[in-house]
């Protein structure tokens, strides 16, 4: 079972538990990115394109790095469903859910 929320949803998969410590709490830009210290990036309705949302996607990329989980997956009342993965099967599968076709 994966827990939904009524907002936003973000979730780190792995193969085995990992203790990536706690959600960083207040303004994340006024901290440097950290182990141990989890951004919450849903929150931001942020889309990996924009141009004005650059500084956030370079956070979330170095975040990754650090975290190195199997997927991250984000979906929000924006609009917006963020899959980030390193098995292209499960990449083209989930973008064939989507959109009907295969990726």
């Amino acid at each position: 079972m994966v827990p939904v929320h009524d907002l936003y949803d973000e979730w780190y998969v792995f193969k085995v538990p990992v203790d990536l410590g706690a959600i960083r709490e207040g303004n994340i830009f006024e901290f440097p990115i950290s182990p141990r210290h989890v951004e919450v990036f849903v929150n931001f309705g942020f889309a990996m394109d924009a141009p004005e949302m650059q500084d956030l996607v370079s956070r979330f990329w170095q975040q990754l790095e650090w975290i190195r989980p199997e997927a991250y997956i984000a979906e929000s009342d924006y609009g917006f469903m963020t899959l980030v993965t390193r098995d292209n099967g499960l990449f083209a599968a989930v973008c064939q859910a989507f959109s009907g076709r295969n990726c």
